[in-house]
């Protein structure tokens, strides 16, 4: 199931593969379904193609079509441990050309799915060479008469036909006693002669030239012979040449390449080799800067000196492991100690070193500095136990969503305020689980807005498990990993509390709308820049405007230009600091006296009284000022406002 951790773990994971195969001259790929997945800079650069024109892309399709069959049989063989050995085959590149390359394949575990780690290496000059070789071979067997090497041949029944001179100087066999007689009549039952018989009755089964190496005892001398059988008229010919030395000097070349393909296997940076007691013979550069010494002082340095005391025993018991079982040990944690004397955390892996008898003679290992990689470890586990912590013991509702918006974790909150058990909702879609039918469009468009790198903040009404429906208000965070959207981070908090005493509030203001709709004084309200907000229709009807024209109209509008200053002024008293910190409710804090014009431009003085609250000013037509209207001497009439500070 995912996590927000195991989203920063494929990203750990992707970080330390590529730092480490970019560094390789070798082609590495990982394959999944039978493509690619991941490629390193050289294997595309060998064939012509780009990274991105590989990923993705059927591992087989570059394959020349004749060995494809081939590749998936030796594929699967080297996956089950059948087949040991590296396969060859061609490739073609992008410009149409053939190469020949070497393979080998291992199983892995990649973004927590199964997947086929590749190291490819090109090896068509190899091949050419091996080609070159081979013709050089064919004219070597047609001169085989002429030249004092090994050569005899045989029947069909394996009845030596002829015997040359060298023959009769490896054996000590005359070649009158070796004419007629079996192979099985001139040498006694041995592993080399079956081997040899085998072979021989191959050649003869399928007309096709053989090449193999088998070992012989003469006179108490061991002899390794390359030895050549080819079909001719009748039975076999065969051409025997001593390569004991070359096999020797072959076998120093194969084990000094284990190393090197141990190494590159691995990919890793610190190589070493020790013998049986624990003592340096063998360091790279890499091992030098990992312990902070020189070649020369690591080289003869007994593991004990920069192994911290306590470690020494687990560290002697598990390399002792390794020699009674001849079974590798891969990357356990070493404590070690610098030259300068700080203390780093390394992996190791250690193989045995066997002699040419196969004894162990010793151990070599590779070794790598974890130490920065285990701190970051810990920072993230700590930072996601915080995040953890925080996610679990919040208030409110939260809940990660994949890109397909299905639950990937929800916290208690969810839980409590959807009514759903703990890990009930995981792996369904958000809209199973909270949004009712009626609001599908609706989630899916707050879904799309996310996805497209939108922060969504919207009160919406969602649906609880039992049917039942829910005000809240939700927040929603698209999660990005790799410049990538991975998902969603949505909160919820419930507001129904807050919709209940909007919800009377709104039912009070109506009530409130409605009884200065029905009230005779006129009532109006300002903002504090002098705009009428609101007037009731009494105001209408008294300055003879129509609620359109008076809504948002500036006070200055209808008020004759000598009194519209001492208004504000009269405003800016009424709604001040001095007015808002002495006056209370339901005292008269300001009161004047002004013209104001009528829509028809009759004249009239009012008496105005203003009572602010919060930023509007509010002013009331008094009954009273209809009887103070004589003592103005003006046609028309006059309105008493009144200021009360609250």
């Amino acid at each position: 199931m995912k996590s927000l951790g195991s989203m920063v773990k494929h990203r750990d994971e992707d970080e330390v593969l590529k730092s480490l195969s970019e560094e390789l001259a070798v082609g590495v790929c990982i394959m999944q379904d039978g493509r690619f997945c991941y490629v390193n800079s050289t294997f595309p650069l060998a064939i012509g193609y780009t990274v991105d024109e590989l990923v993705g892309r059927d591992s087989l399709d570059i394959v020349v079509p004749e060995d494809r069959e081939m590749v998936r049989e030796s594929t699967i063989r080297m996956l089950k441990g059948e087949l040991l050995a590296p396969y060859q085959f061609r490739v073609t590149c992008k410009d149409g050309s053939i190469i020949w390359v070497m393979a080998t394949v291992k199983s892995i575990q990649y973004h927590g799915r199964r997947a086929t780690l590749g190291n490819y290496m090109e090896i068509t000059k190899h091949k050419e060479m091996e080609d070159v070789l081979k013709e050089t071979e064919e004219r070597y067997r047609e001169l085989a008469d002429s030249i004092t090497d090994v050569f005899f041949a045989m029947d069909e029944r394996l009845r030596y036909t002829y015997w040359n001179k060298a023959s009769e100087i490896l054996t000590g066999i005359r070649m009158e006693d070796a004419i007629g007689r079996s192979i099985r009549e001139m040498f006694p039952d041995s592993p080399w002669r079956r081997n040899a018989e085998q072979m021989y009755r191959k050649v003869l089964k399928t007309q096709q030239p053989r090449i193999f190496v088998n070992d012989y005892d003469i006179d108490g001398s061991h002899y390794i012979f390359e030895i050549n059988a080819y079909p001719s008229r009748g039975g076999v010919s065969v051409f025997v040449r001593d390569i004991t030395e070359h096999k020797q000097a072959e076998q120093a070349l194969r084990q000094s390449e284990e190393r090197y393909r141990t190494m590159m296997d691995e990919m890793e940076e610190g190589y070493y080799e020790v013998d049986i007691a624990g003592n340096f013979t063998f360091v790279n550069d890499a091992m030098c800067r990992i312990l902070g010494y020189s070649r020369d002082e690591l080289v003869g340095m007994n593991y004990k000196t920069y192994t911290p005391e306590e470690d020494v025993k687990p560290i002697f018991q598990a390399y002792n492991r390794v020699y009674r079982t001849g079974e590798p040990l891969k990357w356990f944690p070493m404590l070690e100690i610098r030259k300068d004397g700080t203390r780093i955390l390394a992996e190791d892996s250690v193989f045995p070193l066997r002699n040419e008898k196969g004894e162990v003679i010793g151990f070599r290992g590779i070794s790598r500095d974890v130490t920065e990689r285990k701190w970051a470890e810990e920072a993230l586990g700590l930072q996601t136990a915080y995040f953890q912590q925080l996610f679990d013991s919040s208030p409110d509702a939260i809940v990660i969503l994949d890109t397909d918006t299905r639950v990937v974790q929800a916290n208690k909150g969810f839980e409590r305020l959807f009514g759903y058990s703990s890990g009930e909702g995981e792996g369904r879609t958000i809209k199973e689980l909270i949004i009712p039918e009626d609001r599908l469009d609706e989630a899916s468009a707050v879904s799309r807005m996310v996805f497209h790198g939108e922060v969504v903040r919207k009160e919406l009404v969602r649906r609880r498990k039992d049917g039942s429906l829910v005000d809240v208000c939700m927040v929603a965070y698209p999660i990005r990993f790799d410049h990538k959207l991975v998902g969603i981070y949505s909160i919820y908090s419930d507001i129904t509390e807050r919709k209940q005493v909007e919800e009377a509030l709104r039912q009070s203001e109506e009530k409130y709308r409605t009884i200065l709709e029905e009230m005779e004084d006129s009532y109006f309200e300002v903002d504090l820049g002098g705009h009428l907000t609101f007037v009731n229709n009494p105001v209408c009807r008294d300055l003879g405007y129509s609620r359109e024209e008076l809504i948002g109209m500036s006070y200055k509008g209808f008020t004759v230009r000598k009194t519209s200053n001492p208004y504000s002024k009269f405003l800016t008293k009424c709604t001040g600091p001095v007015c808002q910190t002495r006056a209370s409710p339901g005292r008269l804090s300001a009161k004047t006296v002004f013209r104001v014009l009528l829509k028809h431009q009759s004249l009239l003085y009012e008496i105005i009284r203003v009572r602010l609250s919060g930023s509007v000013a509010l002013g009331v037509t008094s009954e009273s000022a209809y009887r103070q209207k004589r003592n103005y001497g003006k046609a028309g009439k006059i309105i008493e406002l009144c200021s009360i500070a609250q």
